[in-house]
């Protein structure tokens, strides 16, 4: 029965750039690559994100509220995405580091303060 009704119909193709040597994503058919133009192809490509840090991108923005845990996890996940295009892992990495660097700076200040 479940080869008859296509519960999950998701595919990928991977292509690799040869000018980059980056690893994009298409939903499209690989036969149907060619007949694409260069400008037409690009808005059906996707930069794709190592699930390691596209998880750590996740987790490093609740646990910046966590002295030097969370800013050891948000400059791994900065490190994983800073050379990466532009999307929602790199963005929230930038933001959990920020936020993580004012926290243990707190911590710091305040642990300095009390002697």
């Amino acid at each position: 029965m479940l080869y008859v009704i296509p519960v999950l119909s998701m595919s990928n193709n991977f292509v690799r750039c040869l000018s980059c040597e980056a690893k994009l994503s298409t939903k499209l058919p690989l036969e149907e690559l060619p007949h694409f133009s260069s400008e037409a192809l690009e808005e059906h490509l996707n930069y794709e994100v190592s699930f390691v840090f596209r998880f750590l991108a996740m987790i490093s923005l609740p646990l910046s509220v966590f002295p030097l845990v969370g800013l050891v996890v948000a400059l791994l996940a900065l490190i994983g995405t800073c050379n990466r295009p532009p999307g929602w892992p790199r963005t929230v990495s930038r933001i959990s580091t920020v936020l993580a660097s004012i926290v243990s700076l707190l911590l710091l200040a305040v642990l300095a303060s009390s002697d």
